[in-house]
């Protein structure tokens, strides 16, 4: 499960935060070390980059949990970010080391 900061909006919604990258989803539950998003068409996602936010919309509702929502920001991220930064360690994911550069932005 990562290890998402999580946060109750006023409006009844949460925000998804880790490594620079934000989520709002209507709702969650958590089962077997995934969150899963309520109403996955409702869910959007985004990132902060040189002052320009990013985002994409889950409308057709490719992804049913927060994580494998996070994994494709982190893949838009990706093209944005210098060659020399690389994503921060998560485990289960299998990507980086803990000596890697954090996202946050």
């Amino acid at each position: 499960m990562y290890q998402f900061s999580k946060i109750k909006n006023d409006d009844g919604s949460w925000r998804f935060e880790l490594d620079g990258i934000s989520m709002i989803v209507d709702g969650f539950t958590e089962s077997k070390g995934q969150h899963y998003i309520t109403n996955p068409e409702k869910a959007i996602a985004f990132f902060n980059f040189n002052g320009n936010l990013y985002g994409i919309a889950n409308q057709i509702r490719t992804f049913n949990t927060a994580e494998e929502f996070y994994d494709q920001m982190c893949n838009q991220y990706s093209f944005f970010r210098p060659k020399t930064e690389t994503l921060p360690s998560i485990p289960g994911r299998g990507q980086a080391d803990s000596s890697q550069t954090s996202l946050r932005a």
